[in-house]
């Protein structure tokens, strides 16, 4: 009987099979609409074509609301594993450059270091050859859960490296992103790597440029984007001040993969703004972090704080609604709480709810996470340079009020560069952690500090007569120059003498750079190649028409091995009368 009862329901119900064939059919159809608006909205100038499409997903991707960012010199092993223990859900290691991680085993076992605590672990690396990325990114792969490659570094080496924000072909002169080199690494990546890619950029000048860009990563593979709201740095688009968060707001809205905001976090009250504001599913600090590792903790704290207030705001304001159904008269401030109650739901409604945070986060008061990263560093030694850095933010105000920050700095200052750089000594670390514990004392009022007298400051000078004293001085000099030119003209050995003067002179700026190098242990040519290429006439052209710290911060920025007064007044005289180490090239 039992069995005939099944056969009849089983007759008589729709087939659960064809059920689930008609959502996925209803599922797909929505999936292609949205791929297809997605795929018209994005321009023609950065479409990539159909051999870059990325590999079918399914591959999952850590908690990534609380990130540490890459940091070079910041982002270590034992700074990674203090930031964790504060409520850090992803960190990043620092920058690798991929040909030498791909090539050098020493340099490898320096750069990656980690440990079964320190995870989940995104590898973060640069580079420009797809081939090089990969095989430093296979090399990586089983010690992290996915790759990140840098598009955003502005700095000096990444022009001269062709690399991060200035991410070309070596030999490239052009000074633009090769969108199309950037798109057919991502994809190389995204389709010979077994765990998710990340990319992590800086804004473009037009919001425009930056939403096409990163809908091209999103289609080319990229799995997660981390956007610096910050510009490279040009003329017009200055990479300094706030980040602009509403392009990250802007790019959220227009991928439908995970989007980091960086930038504008300095508190834990900052850190829930970026959240609120740019919708992204994540916020990554850097600078924040430095200044305070536990700033995540705090946030979440702070956020969970906030939220057990407003559960109580919104259950008093419904109590208080219901006793006015009833006819109690509600005083003023009765009234206001619970015409405060719409909003006090948005407000909850939009908190963040911040997952996987550890049990109880531990002490977080400046000594205390100075001392926590000193134990780390005894099991995993960061470099004596790493370790002071990260001891002078953590500890920056107790250090400077009670004079020891020199003593401090004086532990790097007494070796040489190359100890700096090495893992820190015992002696180095317990000498660091004696200053900890002395600055600890005086906070706790255990030791009477007595300040060093010091002399009366010399009073301000008038900002107006100091411009004034600048513009003689300089005028004097360029006097003196003109003066020696002229004389040197009418004099062959004079002309010759200066000649020979700034060669010498160029010959110990090269040498200086190629020592340098070989120090960071960088290609020897490295930073010869920062600022070498001549200044375009219409950069000529600006330059005239800027101020006089903007025109010197620009050309130091831009074109630092040419001379501005050979470019500014048409001639140097410096180089006539006594030599001069600078390129005296006509602009292009």
């Amino acid at each position: 009987k039992k069995k005939k009862k099944k056969k009849r329901k089983a007759e008589t119900e729709p087939c659960a099979t064809d059920n689930a064939a008609a959502a996925t059919s209803v599922g797909e159809g929505e999936k292609s609409k949205k791929k297809k608006r997605r795929e018209e909205a994005t321009t023609d100038e950065h479409k990539s074509s159909p051999h870059l499409r990325a590999p079918p997903s399914g591959r999952p991707l850590p908690l990534h609301q609380l990130v540490l960012a890459p940091m070079v010199g910041g982002s270590e092993l034992a700074y990674r594993l203090l930031a964790r223990r504060h409520g850090v859900q992803l960190a990043y290691t620092p920058m690798m450059h991929a040909d030498r991680f791909a090539d050098d085993p020493k340099y490898r076992a320096a750069e990656l270091q980690t440990n079964p605590e320190d995870t989940p672990l995104v590898a973060h690396f640069c580079g420009n050859d797809p081939k090089v990325l990969l095989a430093a990114a296979k090399l990586a792969e089983p010690h992290c859960v996915a790759i990140d490659l840098n598009l955003g570094c502005p700095q000096r080496a990444a022009r001269a490296g062709c690399f991060g924000s200035y991410a070309r072909r070596p030999g490239d002169t052009t000074e633009a992103m090769d969108v199309g080199l950037v798109l057919e690494i991502v994809s190389t990546l995204a389709k010979g790597l077994s765990i998710p890619l990340f990319c992590k950029i800086r804004l473009f000048d037009e919001l425009k440029d930056t939403v096409a860009f990163c809908r091209a990563l999103e289609e080319a593979g990229c799995a997660l984007l981390a956007v610096h709201a910050r510009y490279r740095g040009s003329p017009t688009h200055r990479r300094e001040g706030a980040a602009h968060l509403d392009h990250v707001a802007a790019i959220k809205a227009a991928v439908s993969i995970p989007v980091l905001s960086n930038g504008n976090v300095s508190s834990p009250t900052d850190l829930l703004a970026a959240l609120t504001t740019t919708h992204a599913d994540g916020v990554m600090s850097a600078e924040g972090a430095l200044d305070d590792p536990a700033i995540f903790g705090r946030a979440a704290t702070l956020a969970a704080t906030r939220r057990r207030e407003l559960f109580r705001e919104i259950k008093q304001a419904k109590g208080l609604r219901d006793e006015a159904a009833k006819g109690r008269a509600l005083t003023p401030e009765e009234r206001k709480v619970v015409d405060r109650l719409k909003a006090a739901k948005r407000e909850r409604k939009a908190l963040p709810k911040f997952n996987g945070m550890p049990a109880k986060l531990p002490p977080s008061a400046p000594c205390d996470l100075a001392e926590q990263y000193l134990t780390l560093a005894r099991t995993h030694p960061p470099t004596l340079e790493c370790l002071i850095f990260h001891l002078r933010r953590i500890c920056r105000d107790g250090l400077l009020k009670y004079e020891l920050r020199q003593p401090l700095d004086a532990l790097g200052t007494s070796v040489s560069e190359r100890t700096r750089k090495q893992p820190v000594k015992p002696n180095a670390l317990a000498a660091a952690a004696a200053l900890i514990r002395q600055l600890r004392e005086y906070e706790d009022g255990r030791r009477e500090f007595t300040p060093t007298q010091r002399p009366e400051p010399t009073p301000a000078v008038d900002p107006t007569v100091a411009a004034a004293t600048a513009v003689v001085r300089v005028s004097e000099a360029a006097a003196r120059a003109k003066a020696a030119a002229a004389a040197a003209a009418a004099d062959p050995a004079a002309r010759a003498a200066a000649k020979a003067a700034c060669a010498a002179k160029r010959r110990d700026f090269e040498n200086m750079q190629r020592r340098k190098a070989k120090r960071k242990g960088l290609p020897e040519d490295h930073f010869l190649c920062v600022g070498r290429a001549p200044p375009t006439v219409a950069d000529v052209d600006r330059l005239k028409r800027m101020g006089e710290t903007e025109r010197m911060a620009f050309w130091r920025e831009h074109y630092g091995q040419h001379c501005i007064m050979h470019h500014l007044n048409g001639q140097c005289d410096v180089a006539l009368a006594w030599g001069c180490g600078f390129l005296h090239e006509a602009a292009v």
